[in-house]
């Protein structure tokens, strides 16, 4: 149970926002012709809270999975550790 409580989102919220910034910043430099332009700026800009927003989505989506993980470990420790009482 110590490796769920020491497991946290931030690799799964990290990863899931650079792939969306990868992909979101490769389709902006595909539809534009230049960089310095106001349209390829604010794309750039839409890329990068969308990848963040994103990022922490995953991130609070894999605590919640780990939560729940550690709550059905918790449960099963308890049924085994009730089956050692005597009646």
């Amino acid at each position: 149970m110590n490796r769920l409580q020491e497991r946290g989102g931030t690799l799964a919220g990290a990863g899931f926002m650079f792939i969306v910034l990868l992909a979101g910043a490769s389709k902006v430099l595909h539809d534009n012709d230049s960089l310095f332009s106001w349209r390829a700026f604010g794309e750039l800009t839409a890329v990068l809270v969308v990848s963040f927003a994103l990022g922490f989505a995953a991130k609070w989506a894999a605590l919640a999975i780990t939560r729940w993980q550690f709550a059905y470990r918790c449960r099963a420790q308890h049924y085994l550790l009730s089956l050692l009482i005597p009646r």
